[in-house]
């Protein structure tokens, strides 16, 4: 299936996106021109603005609300609040396949956790897809990505990992051979290379006695 990308964001409702009637005199921005989201109101004027938009706008002209005059901040009114409660919406990723109506007090949480046709990407391999298509990506067509150790330069994929424990370890027998002169204090008996054989040998402990369970 081929991923369709919309580009509708959460901040910015498009008045398209609501099912039913509405009165866009009230509920929308009049800066954005599109539903009213995380809304805050003018104390002097009593409009109502996005949250996003007045921020914006104050970036520009501190202080001076878009019906000239002095801006100060305050919540909406509750009828505001009740006007836009009773909205029902279209999901962002409608073009993906969502067909679901959503309320607007829920429209965010839908779209960044709920909805099956959100865009994720595979922690493996990072290719981007639906989150609907994940699981089965992962099991049958998931190529791993791969890396490289910045210490010991070898190559693994993501998905296995790889031994850190034992990469130090082999770095502390090269420090200890390249070491080893007269009248030189070995690097093996620094207090953290000392700590480093010690969770070496708890790792190899636990290992074998999994393999003994």
């Amino acid at each position: 299936m081929a991923i369709r990308k919309t580009i509708v964001r959460t901040e910015s409702l498009s008045t398209d996106r609501v099912h039913g009637y509405f009165d866009d005199d009230i509920v929308t921005c009049p800066i954005c021109t599109n539903i009213l989201s995380k809304p805050v109101t003018c104390k002097t004027c009593e409009n109502s603005f996005c949250l996003k938009c007045i921020r914006l706008w104050l970036n520009e002209k501190p202080n001076s609300c878009p019906f000239n005059c002095h801006f100060q901040e305050r919540k909406p009114p509750p009828i505001l609040i009740k006007l836009l409660s009773k909205l029902k919406l279209n999901c962002q990723y409608n073009l993906n396949g969502c067909t679901i109506l959503i309320p607007y007090e829920a429209l965010e949480k839908h779209e960044l956790h709920e909805c099956l046709f959100r865009l994720t990407q595979c922690s493996n391999c990072s290719k981007e897809m639906l989150y609907n298509e994940l699981e089965d990506h992962q099991n049958n067509d998931c190529l791993p990505k791969q890396l490289t150790c910045l210490i010991c330069d070898t190559m693994y994929y993501q998905k296995e990992g790889h031994e850190y424990i034992d990469c130090l370890q082999k770095q502390v027998q090269i420090m200890d051979a390249a070491s080893r002169s007269p009248g030189k204090k070995p690097p093996s008996q620094h207090p953290f290379v000392k700590r480093l054989r010690l969770l070496h040998a708890r790792e190899q402990t636990n290992e074998n006695y999994a393999q003994r369970i």
